[in-house]
């Protein structure tokens, strides 16, 4: 890749030729996972906090931006080449208005990453502040460390889940904010708050599903192959009749990255996957 583990050059004007991708199914396949006959639907919704450009009479506007990427695309963005691509309309001129400048920033914007990655991304930019924020009704299992022995081991390891037969259907939602991995380039760590929803036949033991979550603490991953792993091995264990996987990454570099994996669109909330709704963040983003 052109920017990754070299020194940074930021650009001093519009540049579309540094973005880059990355071929999803390099991080799927260690997974058995086809991209062909994906076990899921989903999005992975990203904000970029560190928007900028200027109007034609040199006055800066400064925006966050949200995008929306279905994750059926071949590829993804490299989220590095991303900074330096939005770093690069900085004293970009591009309207005399706010308005029209920010409708010219999304239409460039959307048509470069719509080609990059050969699929619709939709994108917004936002100049007011969040109103909304997805609203999950989970229960925390980060109390339970305390019914965890021991755990000497910090790479994913899924054969710590446990599951408990049900006579009838079991439905939970549940999250955690111990969720840390590493970049799979830099070695930098990411960390996050996992959100899990799903109705089974089988209720997962809530001990182990929080040593499964911590047993990704020394792992070399992309964000969206962290969830893609998590939902696949839930699925495989489970038999779900619904299940729902997503994680909300502190930011990095002004972007954060949301992966959200799940059986059907209808379980996520509408606001979360609408690139025109702007909402707080969650803890730690």
């Amino acid at each position: 890749m052109k920017t990754l583990g070299e020194k940074t050059v930021y650009p001093t004007e519009y540049t579309s030729s540094i973005l880059e991708k990355v071929d999803r199914q390099l991080n799927r396949t260690g997974i058995e996972i086809d991209s062909n006959n994906l076990p899921f639907t989903g999005y992975d919704v990203w904000h970029a906090y560190e928007i900028s450009f200027l109007l034609t009479n040199g006055v800066p506007v400064s925006a966050i931006a949200k995008l929306v990427t279905p994750c059926e695309s071949k590829y993804l963005v490299e989220s590095k080449s991303l900074k330096l691509y939005f770093n690069s309309f900085n004293m970009e001129r591009l309207a005399p208005s706010v308005a029209d400048g920010i409708a010219k920033l999304k239409e460039i914007v959307s048509k470069d990453l719509s080609e990059l990655l050969e699929c619709i991304v939709t994108v917004n930019f936002h100049t007011s502040q969040a109103t909304t924020k997805y609203s999950n009704e989970s229960i925390c299992i980060d109390g339970l460390n305390q019914d965890i022995s021991e755990i000497t081991s910090y790479t994913e390891n899924p054969e710590v889940l446990q599951v408990h037969k049900q006579s009838t259907s079991c439905s939970e939602k549940l999250f955690s904010t111990l969720l840390k991995s590493n970049c799979k380039v830099t070695g930098q760590p990411d960390w996050g708050n996992v959100f899990i929803a799903y109705k089974s036949s089988f209720q997962l033991d809530h001990p182990s599903l929080l040593k499964y979550i911590i047993s990704f603490r020394e792992e070399n991953h992309f964000h969206e192959e962290i969830v893609e792993t998590m939902y696949k091995r839930l699925f495989d264990l489970l038999n779900p009749e619904e299940l729902t996987v997503i994680a909300y990454y502190t930011r990095r570099g002004g972007i954060d990255i949301n992966p959200c994996r799940t059986s059907d669109l209808r379980l996520v909330s509408k606001q979360f996957l609408d690139s025109s709704i702007l909402q707080v963040g969650q803890f730690r983003q």
